[in-house]
């Protein structure tokens, strides 16, 4: 505009003093007229010139702002066709800052996830992920290419749902090259990964179908070569499905030319074969008739490409024919022979009626024999229905309910006068065994006005011929005398590892009280031996130092063998001061760290055939660590928790499996570990041994808490929790 302006000025300008003439110049005068005139008219020239130059540039410029208008319109043309295809076109356009923001996203964003456009703006767009871990996957690939195509992404809809979709976009940097933004398109792919899904199940199917079908399913070429084969053929021919693939399908036939032929012209003529027969010849050699079903494949055009069917082997069927065959050819013939037959079956049929007779009358032999066997048991036979009644009870059930065997059956254990305990127990046994099938097994005390009686009951299923459990039998036998008898056992061991403790302590005191003594005795008199002679030998006084070294040793090793027999601190010190000078003397004596506590068992006061057997358990357990664990360390941990004491070793050794080292314990005779188990067994306790090769070993004992007899618990062991047993 500024350019127009100035050309009209000058245009202007020059009409005027081009009108006006030389009269109007200031500098007119007469003489220097026509000199003045030819200057002027010169200077107006160049006024024209300015004048032609600044119209060509004022039509530039006229010509510029048309086309910007042309421009202008176009560009609205676009952005209206822009934004008509922005709000409907079905893929999903964005615009993304690079930390996640989503800064511009299409409206088609709420048919696939449910949320509108405006949720989506100004949120970050791994909110929306279904699996956050693909966030670094696409910074890293955009980082790496700057664009990305085709990736899969799965996005949590409003509805729980997941949507696939197909991203694909481009990165766009700064001058400086950082990521700045990211623009693309996502296209929905959830139905198409659901297709494909599906198509992959399908071909699974199939593949189960080809594999597992018992004929062969086939595909040739229209020369006859073999292009695919189901593995069943394997089983007709005896030959590789890889072996038989590229060969002709008709090469094992008797007549491969003839047999080829008329397939094929019969195909041609009808485009599908059904029950064509031939004849294969297998891998050893025999000949396997088979019926080949057939249909033609086309190409779009209608050209042939292959032939695919079924063959299936009748063999069978067909020598089931030959054989129906000859049986209908010489049925005449056998009228006669079907007549004497059927007089000899009939003469069967009769021995047949005379042998169940005999064993009918073998089963009732048998069933008396039972009931005579069951009525005469000394044990409690009962047969429970699944209503838990009683459907057979043999005549030891009187001495447990007092009723005769008649009167019971049909009852509940409530109404059979069962004791109560045991009905409790039963009801809680019998649906178990019922429902699972499996046996067994429980010991229960019926009490009485002679102390009682101990049964050991089993509960066994019995089965029907379809799987099913149809009632229970239960057998109760009376092992009063035998569990008496364990006990007498028990406290006769009790009484001889006393005994044996005793004698232990006898033989130790005489240990320490005269051999040891007089070994003493003896050493101090060898070494004052030589005291009145000043000129002995030095070679004598080597040898007296020899044997007052080997004095020391044996004195020694007798105040040692005093000790293990029966450590003398044991009544002076107490369990908990004896084992801990016990480990502090293998630690230093062997060099293995053995690290000892114990909690909440200075206020006992046990009585002495649990503090010997702890204590010779202990010793068991270190022995052994020394002779076979090869460990660098052992934890002793010693615990009162009532109603038990808790002693627990473990070592980080070469470990051992202990079930194995069990049964060589006893092939080897070695008494190590069963020792350990029998004195648990008498402290009414139980042992766990834990371990395994090169993971250590862990023994776990917990007895009884047995004290001195008027012998309470201090106040100071209710300080202690119940549960310290875990630590």
């Amino acid at each position: 505009m500024k350019d127009i302006f100035l050309v009209l000025v000058l245009m202007f300008l020059g009409v005027c003093f081009f009108v006006a003439g030389p009269e109007s110049y200031p500098f007119h005068q007469g003489q220097y007229s026509a000199f003045f005139f030819l200057k002027n008219w010169l200077a107006l020239f160049f006024v024209l010139i300015l004048i032609l130059f600044g119209f060509r540039r004022s039509w530039d410029q006229i010509h510029l702002a048309g086309l910007l208008r042309k421009t202008d319109k176009e560009l609205e043309v676009c952005r209206n066709r822009y934004y008509k295809i922005y709000e409907n076109i079905r893929d999903i356009y964005c615009e993304i800052l690079f930390d996640g923001t989503i800064l511009e996203v299409s409206p088609a964003i709420i048919n696939f996830t449910g949320y509108s456009r405006e949720d989506f703006l100004g949120e970050k767009i791994y909110r929306f992920y279904a699996e956050p871990g693909k966030k670094d996957i696409m910074v890293r690939h955009l980082l790496d290419h700057g664009e990305l195509k085709n990736f899969e992404l799965d996005f949590l809809t409003r509805w729980g749902s997941i949507y696939t979709g197909s991203l694909n976009c481009i990165l766009e940097r700064d001058k400086r090259g950082e990521p700045l933004c990211i623009y693309g398109t996502m296209r929905d792919v959830t139905e198409w990964r659901r297709t494909i899904r599906l198509l992959e199940e399908s071909e699974q199917k199939y593949r189960e179908i080809f594999e597992n079908i018992q004929d062969v399913y086939y595909e040739i070429d229209m020369e006859g070569k073999i292009i695919e084969l189901s593995p069943a053929i394997e089983k007709i021919s005896l030959y590789q499905r890889e072996d038989l693939i590229g060969t002709c399908l008709f090469s094992c036939c008797e007549n491969p030319e003839k047999t080829g032929a008329d397939l094929f012209t019969d195909i041609n003529e009808l485009g599908f074969l059904h029950d064509f027969e031939l004849s294969f010849k297998s891998r050893d050699g025999r000949v396997r008739n088979c019926s080949l079903s057939a249909g033609m494949v086309f190409d779009d055009k209608g050209k042939p490409l292959r032939v695919i069917g079924s063959i299936r082997d009748i063999t069978d069927r067909k020598q089931a024919e030959q054989a129906l065959r000859k049986s209908r050819d010489g049925l005449e013939e056998r009228v006669a022979e079907r007549t004497a037959e059927l007089l000899h079956t009939n003469q069967k049929l009769l021995r047949e009626i005379e042998d169940r007779k005999h064993i009918e009358t073998e089963l009732l032999r048998r069933e008396e024999t039972f009931r005579a066997l069951t009525e005469n048991s000394t044990d409690i036979i009962i047969r429970f229905a699944k209503d838990l009644s009683l459907v057979f009870a043999n005549s030891a059930v009187k001495r447990m309910t007092g009723l005769p065997a008649h009167e019971v059956r049909g009852k509940t254990l409530y109404d059979a006068q069962f004791h109560q305990n045991l009905c409790h127990l039963m009801e809680q046994q019998l649906p178990l065994v019922f429902e699972e099938g499996i046996s067994s097994s429980f010991i229960f005390s019926c009490p009485d006005n002679r102390g009682g009686q101990i049964y050991d009951w089993r509960v066994v299923p019995e089965w029907s011929g379809d799987g099913k459990v149809v009632s229970v039998l239960c057998t109760a036998r009376d092992i009063t005398l035998l569990k008496s008898a364990e006990n007498r056992i028990k406290v006769l061991t009790q009484e001889l590892i006393r005994a044996q403790e005793n004698e232990r302590q006898r033989i130790a005191r005489d240990l320490h009280d005269h051999i040891a003594q007089d070994l003493a005795t003896l050493k101090i008199m060898s070494q004052n031996l030589f005291d009145v002679w000043e000129d002995v030998p030095h070679v004598l006084r080597q040898r007296a130092e020899i044997l007052n070294r080997t004095l020391g040793n044996s004195i020694q090793s007798v105040r040692d063998l005093a000790y293990d027999l029966r450590p003398p601190t044991l009544d002076a010190l107490g369990l908990v001061r004896t084992l801990f000078v016990y480990c502090e003397d293998v630690s230093s004596k062997y060099g293995i760290p053995v690290d000892f506590s114990s909690a909440g068992m200075d206020a006992l006061n046990l009585d002495f055939d649990t503090e010997i057997n702890l204590y010779r358990l202990l010793q068991e357990a270190l022995s052994n660590v020394r002779k076979h664990a090869s460990a660098t360390r052992v934890t002793v941990r010693l615990v009162a928790s009532h109603p038990h004491i808790i002693l627990r070793i473990e070592d980080d050794g070469k470990g051992f499996d202990p079930d194995v080292r069990m049964g060589e314990a006893v092939r080897e005779k070695r008494m190590g570990l069963r020792s350990m188990e029998e004195r648990v067994a008498l402290l009414e306790g139980e042992m766990k041994i834990m371990s395994a090769p090169g993971m250590g070993t862990r023994i776990h004992i917990k007895v009884a808490m047995r004290l001195k007899e008027n012998d309470h618990l201090l106040p100071l062991l209710t300080r202690f929790p119940h549960d310290i047993g875990s630590m």
